[in-house]
């Protein structure tokens, strides 16, 4: 029987965050009007990559930062930002990092819903809050933070009997394959209807042996005969919402 579909390799890293924490520098007491922290990079990235297969899924945020200013002795910032998709904000005031002269972190995470949909996108409106240590907050935006863009896809997985991707039945000459995919939308798994996949086979390397377009079911097969016995797999072109992949190849058939 065929696997479920390799995943496809992440858009964003995956896995947990490295991340430099502050860069100290030699400073005199900040200004006012002056932030003593200066945000350079955010990134975000979720241990089980780029695609979406529950409901939810946590994110995980990494903030490179570097002090440029005086915290002042019980001081401490905290920086946040904004989650958006395009031009709609999704999630307002994450809190991205806290530092004071004693303690810091600048890791932070959230949850994100299926709901929001696929694509492109990205920590905005990054600001920084500053409390002296006596009671005097500031606020400060930092619009020159690089990074912050991350990719969310839906999750793709097979639509036949026992989940397998394609399935071939060989009688002498005679192979009859059948294929099936769903993908994971913001309402739940659905049938991938109407798109091109290709089922390939190892001939050496793998080769395209006929591209098929799925039915509205999901599903979609034909039937060839050759007497030589090979190994056959899937291939399903990703796009801009929809994770890609290749199934794991059959035994030889």
């Amino acid at each position: 029987m065929n696997s479920l579909l390799k995943r496809a390799a992440v858009v964003v890293a995956g896995g947990a965050l490295a991340f430099s924490g502050l860069a100290f520098a030699s400073a005199a007491p900040a200004a006012a009007a002056t932030s003593p922290i200066d945000v350079t990079s955010i990134r975000v990235a979720s241990s089980s990559g780029p695609y979406m297969s529950y409901s939810t899924k946590y994110m995980q945020t990494a903030t490179d930062m570097r002090q440029v200013g005086s915290l002042g002795q019980y001081g401490r910032v905290t920086v946040y930002g904004d989650i958006y998709r395009g031009s709609t904000r999704l999630l307002a005031n994450q809190q991205l990092a806290y530092v004071s002269n004693t303690y810091q972190s600048t890791t932070s995470g959230f949850t994100f819903k299926n709901g929001w949909g696929r694509g492109a996108f990205r920590v905005a409106n990054v600001r920084v809050q500053w409390n002296d240590g006596n009671n005097n907050i500031r606020w400060f935006t930092d619009a020159s933070v690089a990074g912050r863009g991350f990719t969310i896809k839906s999750a793709i997985e097979g639509n036949l009997k026992y989940r397998n991707v394609i399935s071939i039945k060989s009688t002498g000459s005679k192979k009859k394959v059948k294929v099936g995919v769903r993908y994971y939308s913001p309402t739940g798994w659905k049938p991938y209807r109407g798109k091109k996949v290709v089922v390939q086979v190892k001939k050496g390397k793998w080769k395209k042996k006929k591209a098929l377009r799925l039915n509205r079911k999901g599903k979609a097969g034909f039937t060839f005969y050759s007497s030589k016995r090979a190994k056959y797999r899937l291939k399903i072109p990703a796009t801009k919402t929809v994770q890609g992949g290749y199934s794991r190849g059959t035994i030889k058939l």
